[in-house]
């Protein structure tokens, strides 16, 4: 058995120690490529995340500039305030109950009606009637005192208009 154990070590160098070049050279081109894998999942994914970001930003910025509308009248309905708004824009609000009906700087939401040619909808150029409910505090009669007062509509968008309406306007029943 002593015999084996010196020819055994006749074929191992006992001198060197460590991986011999040729192992150490596929290693490193191993860990390169592995490296290379992983960079390029990695910049497809965030590439696609920022394309994919940049897209819905270019569709929000698009949808904003084509979500114009403007106020057409204001007027009296028996007592109540309604106020005709068009859709001057190509952008078509999918639900225009959603808009923010506001009168020197108050909301007179939640008591207020929509009413719209095709369910909620306003395509561009058709017309939504918003008008004042009998709960809500805010009645024709209030336009009769003071100088002017501002309506400001903002839509779903973001995107705003605005009108004047001043007392002497109101007491003949439109603005």
């Amino acid at each position: 058995m002593g015999d084996m154990m010196i020819q055994t070590n006749k074929f191992f160098k006992t001198e060197r120690k460590g991986i011999t070049p040729i192992i150490a050279i596929v290693l490193l081109l191993m860990m390169t490529v592995a490296a290379f894998g992983l960079t390029f999942v990695w910049v497809q994914s965030t590439q696609q995340d920022l394309q994919e970001n940049i897209g819905k930003d270019i569709k929000s910025v698009t949808d904003m500039n084509a979500a114009q509308f403007s106020i057409e009248s204001i007027y009296n309905d028996t007592g109540n305030i309604s106020i005709v708004v068009r859709n001057t824009g190509r952008y078509t609000f999918p639900d225009a109950t959603l808009f923010t009906v506001y009168l020197n700087g108050q909301s007179l939401s939640p008591n207020i009606q929509y009413f719209t040619p095709s369910g909620g909808i306003l395509a561009p150029d058709e017309t939504i009637t918003i008008r004042t409910t009998n709960a809500a505090t805010r009645k024709w009669d209030d336009l009769l005192i003071g100088v002017s007062h501002a309506f400001k509509i903002v839509s779903p968008k973001s995107t705003q208009a605005t009108a004047t309406c001043s007392s002497s306007t109101a007491a003949q029943g439109y603005c």
